[in-house]
């Protein structure tokens, strides 16, 4: 059994729905390497993929044939989607649940917030101090060596 996203409370899923989130993660892959030469031929794929994925069998899955037509002719289903947001949507929910598996808060580069010592700090303000830090850590340096190099002069 695998737990559930919400994890704060001792919530399980049972193995017959751990099946069916492999069957639908494995749809989804799929549905976005699936190629086809136009937008009718995107359309028919995208739902045999997906009454497959919703009702089928992982073998059932696997044994479709995701490519219609030449290599160098077809396109990506997922180009003939109206909102290519859908996509960065799912993109983004998948990695905001793999995300809340983490036991610890991470510092990323480029993230929102930075955790140090265990406290939660903007990364503007993470920047501000790093910035004013090495600033100050300069001006002693240069403080302290126009300095020597003032009594070494005089």
């Amino acid at each position: 059994m695998i737990p559930a996203d919400d994890t704060k409370e001792e919530n399980f899923l049972t193995d017959d729905e751990a099946r069916r989130i492999k069957i639908l993660t494995s749809g989804l892959t799929r549905l976005y390497a699936a190629e086809a030469l136009d937008q009718d031929g995107a359309a028919t794929l995208s739902h045999k993929i997906t009454n497959v994925a919703l009702h089928g069998s992982m073998e059932e899955l696997e044994a479709m044939e995701i490519y219609i037509g030449d290599e160098n002719e077809s396109e990506p289903v997922q180009s003939y989607f109206q909102n290519t947001r859908t996509e960065l949507l799912v993109r983004r929910a998948e990695i905001n649940r793999v995300d809340r598996w983490a036991e610890r808060d991470r510092s990323l580069f480029l993230a929102e917030w930075k955790f140090w010592f265990g406290h939660k700090i903007s990364s503007t303000f993470w920047c501000k101090l790093v910035l004013a830090s090495v600033s100050i850590f300069s001006l002693i340096v240069a403080t302290i060596i126009v300095t020597r190099w003032n009594r070494k002069v005089s």
